[in-house]
């Protein structure tokens, strides 16, 4: 019988070298998990997806974006043997927002989704709630007044629509919410028009660190006296470099005349946050 000592010693320590690599990723994975900030992504594909992750371990989704670059994005962001997506928050059902949430459901375990009250139905939104009731996930309603607390830190409150939408879009029916960490505020506002910020701005007085800009920056948004309402000091605009007609050139320039430090997918990438409760660290770009 002939022996290959170095082929055997050459195994073991490739062996060796994959148990050190779990190891230390699990350990920094736990680290990660005790960790008292959180991080904030908002990811460059096409349509709108984004991403928070809480002390603990939790994670949420906000939206799909289209196609499934959104399962290959979270690869990345997550550890390589964390499956699991514990909540996601669909601001609306069209295709930009809903279609690369199929491929989360294939490939990562959900613990429940929560949606508003959409005065429409689609094909696609059926077939996703067909979906989620297969795999069992429970699908959740909210509306305006709603608020989730998380377990190690952050809430969720969400500011509209109201039980029953009031108008007849999926634009004007998006779920918009505050995010609350610590001191630090985080607005998302899905695709919102000028109407529904008038609302918003009538019902709530307080001011945000950062605004996820409604409907990638669309002319028919962001209004003057909106950005002035709630004085975001930073804001994100999620368009694609496939997107010709977003950002619009009046929102560019009203972020600008109130001096809001603004960020673009389709210019800067993938936008990463880290908050720590009473600061918004940049991260990415």
């Amino acid at each position: 019988m002939i022996n290959f000592p170095l082929e055997k010693d050459t195994f073991l320590v490739f062996l060796f070298l994959i148990f050190i690599f779990v190891f230390v990723s699990f350990t920094f994975y736990q680290q990660e998990k005790l960790s008292l900030k959180a991080k904030v992504v908002f990811f460059d594909l096409q349509g709108e997806a984004s991403l928070i992750q809480l002390p603990g371990g939790i994670d949420i989704l906000i939206d799909g974006g289209e196609g499934n670059d959104l399962c290959y994005e979270l690869e990345k962001e997550l550890p390589f043997f964390d499956k699991k997506v514990d909540y996601i928050f669909l601001s609306h059902p069209e295709k930009d927002h809903l279609e690369g949430l199929f491929c989360v459901l294939d490939f990562y375990e959900v613990d429940e989704i929560f949606i508003a009250d959409f005065p429409q139905k689609s094909f696609l939104f059926e077939e996703f709630l067909k979906k989620a009731k297969k795999e069992n996930i429970k699908v959740e309603k909210l509306s305006a007044g709603d608020m989730i607390e998380f377990p190690f830190g952050g809430r969720i409150f969400v500011l509209w629509p109201p039980q029953e939408c009031i108008f007849d879009n999926f634009n004007d029916c998006s779920l918009v919410f505050l995010f609350l960490f610590g001191k630090e505020k985080i607005l998302f506002t899905g695709d919102i028009s000028e109407r529904v910020e008038k609302i918003l701005e009538f019902n709530y007085d307080f001011k945000v660190d950062l605004l996820k800009v409604a409907h990638h920056g669309s002319k028919y948004s962001s209004s003057p006296d909106f950005l002035e309402k709630f004085s975001p000091q930073m804001a994100v605009i999620i368009a694609s470099k496939n997107d010709k007609y977003h950002p619009s050139q009046r929102v560019l320039e009203a972020f600008e005349k109130e001096k809001i430090k603004t960020f673009i997918t389709k210019k800067d990438g993938k936008i990463k946050f880290f908050s720590y409760g009473d600061s918004l660290e940049i991260v990415s770009p």
